[in-house]
């Protein structure tokens, strides 16, 4: 008999399995090369074999066997076979949907994958600590006013963990503006041509809305530095 993990980041697994007690077990690759060195079964029959150092396993997909010899050199045949996979190589982590920039809402969601299938997911905002997340995405809700980071980062079936988790920023703003402020032209000044420039201030990078009565004349951009617009 012979156990193995089945999938693993270490490229030097440990193998154990059970044996003829004191045979000597020696392990296979398929294609027909033997790994370096053999172990011994105890007294229980149980055996433990590690990959040297000095030849460990590429990443790949192996299929392994065991084969036992006893002390006066009679040979069992093959175990049944075992098959494992060496991944050393931690995936990337993709946010496919999300809000950016400034919105007007308290809550956010987003939507993310990994370039390996079957990776688990860990997600944190604003610098907390990352706790298990949905591969089916995450939401958050009664934000607060202000700027945000959110950040995912993938694990793969292996254990391998993406050290470089995708982040996304974002500015949560649910504030009313306040009412912008018209400077020119003066209050009861006089135009002879029907064509004049309205100006005033109002909350920095808002959009501000002309009316003549109930009638929209315009609408124009506040500056982002002081809220200036025209």
């Amino acid at each position: 008999r012979f156990d193995t993990d089945g999938v693993t980041s270490d490229p030097t697994p440990t193998f154990t399995g059970t044996a003829e007690a004191g045979s000597t077990v020696e392990l296979t690759l398929a294609d027909g090369s033997i790994f370096t060195g053999t172990t011994r079964a105890d007294q229980s029959g149980v055996f433990s074999f590690t990959v040297a150092d000095a030849e460990p396993l590429p990443e790949g997909a192996y299929t392994i066997t065991a084969r036992a010899r006893d002390e006066v050199g009679n040979v069992s045949v093959a175990s049944d076979p075992v098959s494992i996979k060496v991944d050393t190589t931690a995936p990337d982590t993709n946010i496919t949907l999300g809000l950016e920039g400034t919105i007007g809402s308290a809550t956010a969601e987003f939507v993310f994958s990994s370039s390996e299938q079957d990776s688990s997911f860990e997600c944190k905002l604003d610098g907390g600590i990352f706790e298990a997340c949905s591969a089916a995405g995450k939401s958050y809700s009664n934000l607060s006013d202000g700027s945000h980071t959110f950040v995912v980062r993938a694990t793969d079936l292996a254990g391998n963990v993406d050290q470089e988790p995708a982040p996304r920023g974002f500015t949560a703003d649910t504030t009313e503006p306040g009412a912008p402020t018209i400077t020119g032209p003066e209050n009861g000044s006089f135009d002879t041509d029907g064509t004049f420039t309205v100006s005033g201030t109002a909350e920095p990078s808002s959009r501000v809305e002309l009316f003549e009565g109930e009638t929209s004349k315009g609408k124009a951009q506040a500056d982002p530095s002081d809220g200036s617009w025209s």
